[in-house]
């Protein structure tokens, strides 16, 4: 059972944040995640009448459901630092007004706030639990789901930021450059805000000076945007929309700009449609939680360590077995043409094929038997004989049974 722990943590002047962490045994990436509206901790949800219908989505919920889809990362689920209604405020990595929205509509290029509050805030969590105060800021996967995907705006903003002054500013400039050697994914889940503005960013200038950074990192960072009908408008919906709530086209949300202007630059910029199957729902929203897609070797569905390893060996096993049979098959058929050779060359016919045909009881002499044994074969006459194994990790390997 996953073992979720609910910490405060001190980020960028000395503002604390409330974080659920899953921390791996072994060295692992990290995913950084920060949930959308609705989602609180257990027991502010089991409180509210109205929250308690969605508990399932509560933040240490989604920290344990994220944990077990991604055995091969740190789980790091960063609340809201206030919630005004149900709204989610990230108001500790931008300025935001009462819902939680960017105060404006716009991302501060200058404030460089999110990336070294971040940074700061994955450096106390490192402390916290006796870890290196580095190790969670490498190779960082950063989720933002629902409201949580202004912070992604914010960071992205500030990674396109030409902001390159001394003194405060430095500090701020400095932790953007090293959030960006760290980032390998920024992927915004179901995006979406309440004042009707787009859920992007729309500085074309900043988009292009970000994917500048972002195509010099190694491997480059990729961007993903997932979105079901609960947010995105699609033409070949098979259900019908609710009037009164009809989401925005790809244009509206501003995906389109967003997505041409990297592929322009040349970063990698996946979009996925998830749940499309399915009508337009708050619990579909939630779902996409548990049904993106992410990179194979991190997904347990794709790649779970152990039991591709099994099956690996399992494979192995199988085709050793099978040139077993082979090799024998074929040492059975040379000891009969050797056999036959002593009729015209009964020196060197007697000596080869009584070698061959005795193959079994030397390897049987040598220790080797039942599965361990696999074939044999002959070098030179009686002076080198040697014994096909198979070993435990999948490979062979010959051995000299005269040595």
């Amino acid at each position: 059972m996953v073992s979720v722990h609910t910490v405060c943590a001190k980020g960028a002047r000395d503002q604390v944040d409330t974080v659920d962490v899953v921390l791996r045994s072994y060295r692992a990436e990290v995913l950084v995640f920060f949930p959308g509206d609705i989602s609180a901790s257990q027991e502010e949800m089991m409180s509210d009448s109205d929250l308690s219908l969605w508990q399932d989505w509560s933040t240490e919920s989604i920290a344990t459901m994220l944990a077990a889809r991604f055995p091969e990362l740190h789980i790091i689920l960063i609340r809201p630092s206030r919630q005004h209604d149900g709204y989610s405020c990230f108001d500790h990595f931008l300025e935001t007004n009462a819902t939680g929205d960017p105060f404006n509509g716009n991302y501060q290029a200058s404030s460089c706030t999110a990336a070294e509050h971040l940074l700061l805030l994955l450096q106390d969590i490192s402390a916290t639990f006796g870890h290196d105060r580095f190790s969670l800021c490498q190779s960082l996967h950063v989720l933002g789901f629902s409201k949580g995907g202004t912070v992604l705006n914010q960071l992205l903003t500030e990674i396109g930021s030409t902001v390159e002054e001394e003194d405060e500013e430095q500090t701020a400039t400095t932790s953007v450059s090293f959030l960006v050697s760290a980032l390998r994914a920024l992927v915004w889940l179901d995006s979406g805000v309440n004042d009707g503005c787009c859920v992007f960013i729309s500085d074309e200038n900043v988009m292009r000076l970000a994917a500048g950074k972002l195509r010099l990192t190694q491997p480059p960072t990729q961007l993903r945007v997932v979105f079901s009908p609960f947010q995105l408008y699609s033409e070949d919906y098979m259900y019908e929309y609710d009037d009164e709530e009809i989401p925005a086209t790809s244009l509206e949300l501003g995906l389109d700009r967003l997505q041409s202007v990297m592929l322009q630059e040349c970063i990698p910029f996946q979009v996925e449609l998830c749940c499309f199957d399915r009508e337009a729902s708050l619990q579909t929203h939630f779902q996409v939680i548990q049904e993106f897609t992410f990179p194979a070797h991190l997904s347990k569905e794709s790649a779970p360590g152990q039991t591709s390893i099994r099956a690996k060996r399992s494979t192995t096993f199988a085709a050793a077995l099978n040139a077993a049979r082979s090799s024998m098959q074929r040492a059975k058929t040379l000891s009969l043409t050797c056999a036959c050779m002593c009729l015209a060359l009964p020196g060197m016919g007697v000596a080869m094929g009584a070698v061959l045909y005795c193959l079994p009881a030397l390897a049987t002499a040598r220790g080797i038997s039942g599965p361990e044994y696999v074939g044999a074969k002959c070098a030179g006459f009686l002076d080198s004989v040697f014994v096909l194994l198979f070993t435990g990790d999948g490979s062979y390997r010959w051995t000299n049974s005269s040595s």
